[in-house]
This record gives C-alpha cells, sequence and structure tokens, in this order.
C-alpha cells in the first residue's frame, strides 16, 4: 500500500485500501544501517478491517484476496497484451540509447503488472494501477504513458 504521511496524514490501515504482498528475493544490509531490498510482487489484497498494531510495533490487518471482476475472453485480452508489449518495444527503440536486451513478457500472465515497473511514473499512479480490478484497463492506463513517450521522441501518431 502506498502512503505518503506528508500528503495523507498517518497510516491507519483503513478498511478497503488494496497492497500487494511482497516477496523478499533478496536482502543486503548496508553499513549505516540501511538495507537493500529487492521484493516481488505476489498477491493483491484488501484491508477488510486494521487491527491493534502498538503491541507489536508493526501495522496489522485482516485481509481479503484483491481479485479482478473483470475477465474478458482469452483471446480479447490477449490482443490488448500484444499490442501493450508493440508499443513498448517502439518506445524502447525511440530512446537515445535503446537496451541491448529486452526482457521476455509472459502475454498469458497479467501483463499489466508485469510492465509497470519499468515505468518511472509516480508513486500514486502506480497505487491507482494496482487498485483497478480490470487487465485491460490497466493495460490502456500503460498504453496512454507509452504512446506518450513515442510522441515525445517524435515517433509515429498512434498505436500501429
Amino acid at each position: 500500500i502506498y502512503h505518503d504521511s506528508d500528503d495523507q496524514g498517518p497510516f491507519l490501515g483503513e478498511p478497503g485500501r488494496v497492497g500487494c504482498v511482497a516477496h523478499i528475493d533478496r536482502f543486503e544490509p548496508l553499513d549505516d544501517g540501511r538495507s537493500l531490498i529487492m521484493v516481488r510482487g505476489m498477491h493483491r489484497f484488501r484491508i477488510d478491517e486494521s487491527l491493534d498494531s502498538s503491541v507489536h510495533g508493526f501495522y496489522r490487518a485482516d485481509v481479503a484476496p484483491f481479485e479482478d471482476v473483470v475477465r474478458p475472453r482469452r483471446e480479447a485480452v490477449l490482443a490488448v497484451r500484444i499490442r501493450t508489449l508493440g508499443l513498448l518495444h517502439r518506445v524502447l527503440s525511440a530512446m537515445p540509447e535503446p537496451p541491448d536486451e529486452v526482457p521476455a513478457f509472459d502475454v498469458e500472465f497479467d501483463l499489466s503488472f508485469q510492465l509497470a515497473p519499468l515505468v518511472q511514473i509516480d508513486a500514486m499512479w502506480h497505487q491507482s494501477l494496482l487498485e483497478l480490478q480490470d487487465e485491460v484497463y490497466r493495460l490502456e492506463r500503460l498504453d496512454a504513458v507509452f504512446q506518450a513517450a513515442v510522441d515525445q521522441a517524435g515517433g509515429e501518431e498512434g498505436v500501429a
């Protein structure tokens, strides 16, 4: 759950907030007491009820799975995923120094969550993407960002 105390006040674990279970892939303590942590998002959840956190020193809540409510036909969502990947490749090729390698993305799984970490944008934008319960809507939001990057780089108008 993204929370900015300066903008949103204290974190209260309000019911209805959406977050993601993080699996720690790598942990590296630093000499100054901080840590480098590499995590991978696993499953989304919604807070049902906040629990008393004062005893344990960390936030606790009863949560429930947060799944997509819209499940489009496989063929329809595959077409959108392929379109989004094509747009991403246009963004990468429009870069002054395109990457030598592009990671492989699996279009059989939620592509929006595979691509979202590539987007360097406001954390609240990422939180709102996490809260969408429709893969096609998430991809359309990514398409808008990718298309803006292509347009800014002087690429062709519209999605091919």
